[in-house]
């Protein structure tokens, strides 16, 4: 007789992770040590985020196989950096919530890990969550932002220096996180007309957060003819400024989605 427990797979090392952005979708399932990447687009006609998802998953349906984990990573223009205590105390929560965003209760809140003493909360699309929530197993909500200040914390590990990263999902949105050795130090995203507003908003993040220009490091990531553009640039008002060096596994596939390995 077959041992029951030989037919029964192993899911704990099966992670499916799914990056919602214009246009559709980026994919990375993990299994084992094996990974593959894939990106599902949209018709033109489907423009919101709930349509996306959904279209992506009625041409793909290995989206809904078995996983162990599965990390769906939305964008939200409604989002902000909180002091990691105030985000577990939901008395304080909640008032930071009404203040910011009236009529939001705190189940509509997303309040993903904390990074040394920041926290980012945001306020997602519920037509999107909830069909994630109604589609996946057991889903697990990022913000976007959020999985890059986690995917940056650890590059910075040890850190004794400010490290200021400038990440290009595309030619015309930039992020831009700021580490120090106590955790997350500022996260924003910007839409920039051209590659002179990419330098102004990277020089005012420098400016805000006491970077300093001789000493400390500026990684730039993402879009590589922006960031050959800006570098330059760049390089007349601070010392050190690079490409980030990323691990071979990861180069073809979206920053957001390497969180699947963390």
């Amino acid at each position: 007789m077959t041992d029951v427990a030989e037919n029964v797979v192993d899911m704990t090392n099966r992670v499916l992770g799914v990056l919602l952005r214009n246009g559709g979708v980026d994919v990375r399932s993990v299994d084992g040590e094996e990974a593959a990447v894939f990106s599902v687009e949209a018709e033109q006609s489907v423009t919101t985020g709930v349509k996306i998802l959904e279209e992506a998953v009625y041409a793909t349906p290995s989206l809904l196989g078995d996983y162990g984990k599965t990390i769906i990573i939305i964008d939200s223009p409604r989002f902000t950096l909180v002091p990691s205590r105030l985000a577990s105390d939901d008395e304080m929560l909640e008032s930071v919530v009404g203040h910011m965003w009236p009529g939001v209760s705190l189940d509509e809140v997303l309040v993903n890990d904390g990074y040394g003493d920041a926290c980012l909360i945001s306020v997602p699309d519920a037509a999107v969550t909830g069909f994630a929530g109604r589609t996946f197993q057991r889903p697990q909500i990022v913000n976007r932002l959020s999985a890059l200040c986690q995917f940056f914390a650890t590059q910075s590990k040890p850190v004794n220096n400010m490290r200021l990263y400038a990440h290009f999902s595309n030619r015309s949105c930039l992020d831009i996180i700021v580490m120090t050795g106590d955790g997350l130090l500022m996260a924003n995203s910007f839409e920039c007309g051209d590659f002179n507003d990419a330098v102004y908003f990277i020089m005012a993040a420098v400016k805000d957060c006491g970077f300093d220009q001789l000493d400390d490091e500026l990684l730039l990531s993402g879009d590589v003819t922006a960031c050959d553009e800006v570098t330059d640039m760049l390089r007349k008002y601070v010392n050190s400024v690079m490409p980030l060096m990323l691990p071979p596994k990861a180069k073809d596939c979206p920053l957001e989605l390497q969180i699947t390995e963390i």
